[in-house]
């Protein structure tokens, strides 16, 4: 399994490997509570993507609002995106597009 954390970094670690990522448009949540309960929020989002008509085209990605050591579980903010591009040409009749 890999895990990608996302920060902003001004004075790189010598031989971490970075990645940038391009700015992208995003469908986004808002989710309060425990981490446990963020599924619910991905597929909110997900579900409401797909009903505007939008395609994802990257994973979920999530900004931690607060600390966990400062705010109980129940206070809990998280931002959740996910990277979308309007709908492509496909008809709705091609099996690609029933995906």
């Amino acid at each position: 399994m890999i895990l990608e954390m996302c920060t902003v970094i001004t004075d790189p670690p010598a031989g971490e490997p970075l990645r940038a990522l391009e700015p992208t448009r995003v469908a986004r949540t808002r989710h309060v509570g425990p981490y446990e309960e963020i599924g619910l929020a991905e597929h909110a989002v997900r579900a409401f993507a797909e009903e505007q008509g939008y395609e994802a085209t990257g994973t979920i990605r999530e900004i931690y609002r607060n600390d966990p050591a400062e705010v109980p579980a129940q206070g809990l903010v998280t931002d959740v995106l996910l990277p979308i591009s309007p709908p492509s040409a496909r008809t709705p009749r091609t099996a690609a597009a029933r995906r």
